[in-house]
């Protein structure tokens, strides 16, 4: 997102969901998210697990597979080749980051939490220590792409989304940044699903 003379503007997007890729044709629902899925990135999601056929290999080691896919969608909304950046963003000094997840992390902390349990804090790899914070996704983006303005992680629940595109807003009418890349991003790891279980209501 942009701030111009006529407000805020949205001047790229990407919708990566390797999921939505996948799903079988049937209902109208389907359909419609499909057509939507087309319209939006007609290139294939790839899985986290194969997220350097977007990003290159380096930098991945004990990134998450919500990490991987935020720098999925990322990489396709700037429109960048697949591979390592070789120079910087323009204007990435003046970008801020602004990403909603309720539980990018979670199988993270509950892995470190195990193994703190059954060990001690020396068997947490210091590689992974970083990613039980909960800003980890948006500081990622914010390393790999040269962001320097505010990076923030919004995790507020139904609503996180709408709070990540708010607070982008905020940032640009508040001229805290020239552009803000707002993410949204939740994994499909066993952790995720089973805490996503308990409240099959809800939405994110």
């Amino acid at each position: 997102m942009t701030m111009n003379p006529d407000g805020v503007t949205v001047t790229a997007h990407a919708l990566h969901v390797p999921s939505l890729a996948d799903a079988p044709a049937g209902g109208a629902a389907a359909a419609t998210a499909r057509d939507l899925f087309d319209r939006v990135d007609p290139e294939p999601a790839c899985a986290p697990d194969q997220a350097h056929t977007v990003l290159g290999r380096k930098g991945l080691l004990f990134k998450e597979d919500s990490t991987r896919l935020a720098l999925c969608a990322v990489h396709r909304a700037f429109g960048l080749p697949p591979g390592k950046l070789t120079e910087p963003l323009p204007a990435a000094e003046h970008t801020a980051v602004v990403v909603s997840s309720n539980l990018g992390n979670a199988q993270t902390v509950r892995d470190i939490a195990v193994g703190m349990r059954a060990g001690s804090a020396h068997d947490v790899s210091p590689l992974n220590g970083p990613n039980a914070s909960s800003n980890v996704i948006a500081s990622t983006l914010a390393i790999r792409y040269g962001f320097t303005g505010p990076n923030l992680m919004v995790c507020s629940g139904a609503t996180s989304g709408l709070d990540a595109v708010r607070l982008g807003a905020l940032l640009l009418r508040g001229e805290r940044a020239r552009r803000v890349v707002v993410v949204g991003v939740e994994p499909g790891d066993d952790t995720a699903s089973a805490l996503a279980a308990l409240h099959p209501d809800a939405t994110a």
